[in-house]
């Protein structure tokens, strides 16, 4: 890859995380999503988080958090420039 097409990419690692029921450890949910490498997923009931892949989109890529993981594979697929799943 040339230094001109690393300029028209957005990196994001595809991350699964998982959310608890407020006050105890039982899962409330899973959740999948995308975030800058050098990011974090910020949330003060988040456990657990994996990364699950990586992927390069065009600059300004909208994409959505999922909570079924067939529906955030193919957003991703469907978008994205590269991706690679772990």
């Amino acid at each position: 890859m040339s230094d001109s097409e690393l300029d028209t990419v957005t990196p994001k690692v595809l991350v699964q995380y998982t959310i608890y029921a407020p006050g105890g450890d039982e899962v409330d949910h899973r959740a999948y999503d995308s975030i800058q490498p050098q990011g974090t997923v910020g949330d003060t009931m988040l456990h657990d988080a994996e990364v699950i892949g990586y992927a390069e989109f065009e600059p300004y890529t909208q994409l959505d958090r999922h909570l079924d993981v067939h529906e955030f594979k193919a957003e991703i697929e469907e978008k994205a420039e590269y991706f690679h799943w772990k």
